[in-house]
This record gives C-alpha cells, sequence and structure tokens, in this order.
C-alpha cells in the first residue's frame, strides 16, 4: 500500500511551527525508552516500532509490552494487506502500522518523510519517529566507531525489511556525521543494550533503496492546518 498524497508532510509539519524559524537546533538529543521489547522470531517490528513511539515522549505510556505490538502489527495487516488471520512472520510496512496505530487510539493524525534530513531536524527539535528501511547482511552485527559502539553499517546484500523506532541524533559524536540512535526490538542483549547507532550517509543510503519515517501529530490545530495543505495538493 503505497502512501498517497492525503498522507501529512513531515516537512510541511515542521514549516508550520514557529519554532523552527526561532529557536536554534540543538546539537544532540536522546529519548530512550523505559524498556527494550523483543520480537523473538516474528516479523512484528512495524508493531514494536509504533509502541516504542507511543513508549516515548511526548506519550510515555509504559503500560505497553510485546502483546500490545502483536496487535498493532495484526491491525496494520489488515489495512494494508487486507489479512484476517494474522501471520506474525509476514511483516508489514510503516504508513499500515500508523494507519493501525490511528485505528487503536495511539496517534492521532502522523506524518510521514522519505527525507533523512527532515527525519534528523524533526528528531532533534520534537520527538522520536519510527522508520522502515532495507536490512542487509552487515548490519545484524554492529561495529565500533571512534570508539563508539553499535553502529551498523549497510554492507552485503538486502535480505529484507527492518522497522524501529528513532529516538536521538548527536550531531557531535562523529567529525563531520550525524549519528541516528534508534532503539531496536531484538532485546537488550543486541547491540549497544537493545540500541544501535547510524552514521547519516549510511541511513541515506538505505533510504535511496527505499526508506519511510513516520511520526505522531498530536496538535489539532497543527493537524488541521496539515489537512488544508494535503487538500491542496491533490
Amino acid at each position: 500500500m503505497p502512501p498517497d498524497r492525503r498522507d501529512y508532510s513531515m516537512r510541511t509539519m515542521q514549516l508550520l511551527s514557529p519554532w523552527d524559524f526561532i529557536r536554534p537546533l540543538p546539537r544532540k538529543v536522546n529519548r530512550p525508552l523505559p524498556h527494550i521489547l523483543n520480537q523473538e522470531e516474528t516479523g512484528i517490528c512495524v508493531g514494536t516500532g509504533y509502541v516504542g513511539l507511543r513508549l516515548g515522549p511526548p506519550f510515555s505510556d509504559k503500560r505497553l509490552t510485546r502483546k500490545d505490538a502483536e496487535k498493532l502489527y495484526c491491525i496494520s495487516r489488515r489495512i494494508g494487506y487486507g489479512e484476517t488471520d494474522c501471520d506474525l512472520q509476514a511483516g508489514s510496512h510503516v504508513r499500515a502500522g500508523a494507519l493501525a496505530a490511528r485505528e487503536m487510539g495511539y496517534i492521532r493524525s502522523f506524518a510521514l518523510t522519505k527525507s533523512v534530513n527532515t527525519l534528523i531536524r524533526h528528531v532533534l527539535r520534537y520527538n522520536g519517529v519510527v522508520v522502515g528501511i532495507p536490512w542487509t547482511e552487515g548490519m545484524f552485527e554492529p561495529v565500533t566507531i571512534y570508539g563508539h559502539y553499535g553502529f551498523v553499517k549497510p554492507t552485503g546484500n538486502v535480505v529484507g525489511g527492518h522497522a524501529f523506532y528513532v529516538c536521538g541524533v548527536d550531531t557531535t559524536m562523529i567529525p563531520g556525521e550525524d549519528v541516528i540512535i534508534a532503539a531496536n526490538s531484538w532485546g537488550t542483549e543486541w547491540g549497544d543494550k537493545g540500541y544501535f547507532k547510524f552514521l547519516k550517509s549510511d541511513l541515506v543510503k538505505l533510504f535511496s533503496i527505499w526508506g519511510h519515517a513516520c511520526t505522531a501529530v498530536e496538535s489539532p490545530v497543527k493537524a488541521r492546518l496539515m489537512r488544508i495543505a494535503a487538500k491542496a495538493r491533490l
């Protein structure tokens, strides 16, 4: 189910905020989750990504668990693929997950982007985002870069897709590179206690194959203005 022009643009959301023109962007932000989920041997990463969005600020809904992620994932399979019997192995996609999160009452509205620059600006200014990208063979084993552990490098062949929650950005950690920090859903034994990092250049490379980022739009006024802007593009 591809995005259509009725979806809100994350960049439009940013342009509707006067803060984007007044306050300088922070140089680094990190909003770790209260706990890391573990999807185990399933394909429910879209569900765990949106539960991560709900676990993080501004919601901070600490009650949510893997069961909630499974429910959201199954709703996304129904919305995106018309599936009535939920296959926990099949996977889903970011936009269907956003529609499922809205149906469950987790978010009021949502905004999408295919731009890593817009993603970074949003995380630094507002809150986390759910990202879906291709996953390659080399990304299963995080590495150390400039003394910082937890980086995934997109080497080898693409083996599938993966979704996760981006909780932070650090523009000071690596010389000449922005660093994107994400919470995975493979338990705390994987990566840096369940977290991992991208160099911006690597995430741009993956987005050039395919990739989406999605976030919640909770302001009714902003949602209304974005709806008007979206209709103007139809």
